[in-house]
């Protein structure tokens, strides 16, 4: 009986170590898509001038060959690491664009089938992602 009491117990907390949870992912605004899209397409602008200032610095053959490589590497690396903000920047504005809320306030009307005698009104929010 023992032996019975303390597998059950172990049984019990068996499933719920075992068992994965869900993260809640917070849903974002239109706002905060936008003020995403923004700030990520301005780090990328920053990334692509930089870049390209390097490598207007090193075009015209005046560094030394010690330093070329670097300035060369680091502004087409600047310049390539750009696209993947520029990219994240256009995805969050279409998120942006396509997120919709609207809050609303609706009437049920009374149902004869159930006796109630008064409406009742409820808050609804709706959202698309």
């Amino acid at each position: 009986m023992r032996s019975i009491f303390i597998l059950m117990f172990l049984l019990l907390f068996a499933g719920k170590v075992y068992s994965q949870e869900k993260a809640i992912i917070p849903l974002k605004t239109k706002a905060e898509y936008l003020e995403l899209s923004k700030s990520q397409k301005v780090a990328g602008f920053i990334f692509l001038g930089g870049g390209m200032a390097l490598l207007a610095y090193a075009a015209p053959g005046n560094v030394s060959f010690d330093t070329l490589p670097f300035v060369v590497i680091g502004g087409a690396g600047l310049t390539l690491g750009s696209i993947p903000f520029f990219i994240s920047a256009g995805k969050n504005r279409k998120r942006a664009m396509n997120a919709a809320t609207s809050l609303e306030l609706r009437r049920l009307s009374p149902s004869p089938s159930t006796g109630q005698s008064s409406a009742a009104t409820f808050l609804t929010l709706h959202l698309k992602l």
